[in-house]
């Protein structure tokens, strides 16, 4: 997602995590970063599926922030158990 290209001189990412689209507030959704690898987790078990648009921010030890603002989360519906009943 992000490339830190000063990692040498600055430091490697400490911490990366969520915020709504607009990276003001509280993330309150169906996504996590894991903690370790700061890789997205995407919850995927939504028979309807979803759209989720939100912001994802990494930072290093000296708190510089990189940001991904309106990043869209897309799960399809999982039609043959969606439309069955």
């Amino acid at each position: 997602m992000f490339s830190n290209v000063h990692a040498a001189d600055c430091g490697g990412f400490t911490k990366c995590y969520l915020k709504p689209k607009g990276c003001v507030g509280t993330y309150e959704g169906k996504q996590t970063v894991d903690a370790t690898t700061f890789g997205l987790k995407v919850k995927q078990e939504e028979t309807l599926g979803y759209t989720e648009n939100l912001c994802v921010v990494c930072e290093n030890l000296a708190g510089s922030k990189a940001k991904k603002d309106n990043w869209e989360v897309h799960q399809i519906m999982n039609c043959a158990v969606a439309l069955s009943g």
